[in-house]
C-alpha cells in the first residue's frame, strides 16, 4: 500500500481529452513580501519571486516564471474530481489541491504533496493570491 501522504492520481487524460471546469490560462505575481511572509530563506527569494503564467488546457498542465527571462516551471498533467485536483509530471512533485472559482480567478488550497520538503514553495506559488485569469 503507498503511504498516506501519497497523492493518489487517476491515469493522465489523453491530449484532447474533454475540458474541465478550471482549464484557462492563469497568472499570479509573487513579490519578496510573499517569499519573507512565507519563510522562505532569503537566499531562495530570487529564484522564486517573479510573475507566473499557470496554463490548464484538457488535461495538461505548465507553470512559467517571468523575472528577467521566463522559464517552464512545471508541465504535466492534471485530473479534476469535483472540487479537487491533481497535478503530476515526470520531473515535478505529485500535488493535490481544492480548488473554487470565484469571478474569473482560481483559488488552489494544497492539501497533498509527494514533497514535504518542497511544501512551503508549493504554498508560496500556487496558494498566496488567487490566481487571475487571463484566457
Amino acid at each position: 500500500d503507498a503511504p498516506s501522504s501519497a497523492v493518489a492520481v487517476p491515469s493522465s487524460p489523453a491530449v484532447g481529452a474533454e475540458t474541465t471546469p478550471i482549464d484557462g490560462v492563469y497568472a499570479v505575481t509573487i513579490t519578496d513580501a510573499d517569499a519573507a511572509a512565507a519563510g522562505i530563506p532569503t537566499h531562495r527569494v530570487a529564484d522564486l519571486v517573479g510573475d507566473y503564467q499557470l496554463e490548464m488546457v484538457r488535461g495538461q498542465i505548465r507553470l512559467s516564471r517571468t523575472h528577467g527571462v521566463t522559464l517552464e516551471v512545471l508541465r504535466g498533467t492534471y485530473v479534476v474530481d469535483g472540487s479537487a485536483v491533481a497535478y503530476s509530471g515526470d520531473e515535478t512533485p505529485t500535488l493535490g489541491f481544492e480548488w473554487e472559482r470565484d469571478h474569473g480567478e482560481l483559488r488552489l488550497t494544497l492539501t497533498e504533496t509527494d514533497d514535504p520538503q518542497g511544501r512551503a514553495v508549493h504554498e508560496l506559488i500556487f496558494t498566496t493570491h488567487p490566481w487571475d485569469r487571463t484566457q
